[in-house]
């Protein structure tokens, strides 16, 4: 008897132990804090809303009065005396962005190309920090050429993000316009940086004063950009139904 009934109540005990330890279980599949993506994505958009403020500030300082908008390119304003406003902008951009992959992480949306143009352009922002070109040869000096880089790799890999979540949510239902916005200045951000990696190229490769308009495209690149980064970090604050777990 006493044999049969240590059976029957471990028969009884084993559903039991099952369903605490089963990985189907609330626990294991309960959605992150709502609050804690829009916390990450607001903080990236308020990162770039501040980059963007910096940037136009920094036109119009007394310190940066000699230089030409339409010929120099930005990074120039690093060396002047209130280079430091510029410095802290382009870092804070990149932390931003460091925030609204948190937010797609937490959100379960971040995949391989998405964490990877994130870091990778963050790494490349900072890197043209570390990296000022103090020279007026644009990249013919071992610092000039690692800032030149950098440059090129965060302005060129950026666009991949609002262009992936573009394509990523095209023609499904339950998309926010958001996801449009963010192709569309994606791709304006991919012809403005063409027509500057050209540009260079060629005023590298001749060696003539062919890129006057240089800083215009430059400029028009930055502001495309960080537009399409503000869309991003929108987009990932307001959420996208199709883009939630179990339904993507």
């Amino acid at each position: 008897m006493s044999s049969t009934a240590l059976s029957s109540t471990a028969l009884r005990t084993v559903p039991t132990q099952l369903s605490v330890t089963s990985p189907t279980g609330s626990s294991a599949s309960s959605p992150p804090a709502r609050w804690a993506i829009r916390a990450c994505a607001g903080a990236g958009g308020a990162a770039v809303v501040a980059c963007m403020s910096a940037l136009v500030i920094l036109h119009l300082l007394p310190a940066t009065d000699g230089l030409n908008p339409i010929s120099e390119p930005v990074s120039a304003y690093a060396l002047t005396a209130d280079g430091a406003l510029f410095d802290w902008a382009i870092v804070a951009t990149a932390a931003g962005l460091g925030a609204i992959l948190a937010a797609l992480i937490l959100d379960r949306r971040a995949d391989r190309t998405l964490t990877g143009a994130l870091a990778i352009t963050a790494l490349g922002l900072i890197a043209l920090v570390v990296f000022p070109d103090v020279t007026t040869t644009h990249g013919f000096t071992p610092v000039g050429r690692a800032h030149w880089i950098a440059t090129m790799i965060a302005f060129g890999v950026m666009p991949m993000v609002p262009l992936r979540m573009y394509f990523r949510h095209r023609g499904l239902s339950g998309c926010t316009r958001v996801s449009t916005l963010c192709g569309r200045s994606a791709a304006a951000a991919l012809g403005c940086f063409a027509t500057l990696f050209v540009g260079n190229v060629i005023a590298f490769a001749t060696g003539l004063p062919l890129w006057r308009v240089g800083g215009l495209v430059e400029r028009m690149l930055i502001a495309t950009e960080l537009t399409a980064a503000g869309f991003v970090a929108l987009w990932t604050w307001r959420g996208c139904a199709c883009a939630r777990p179990g339904r993507s």
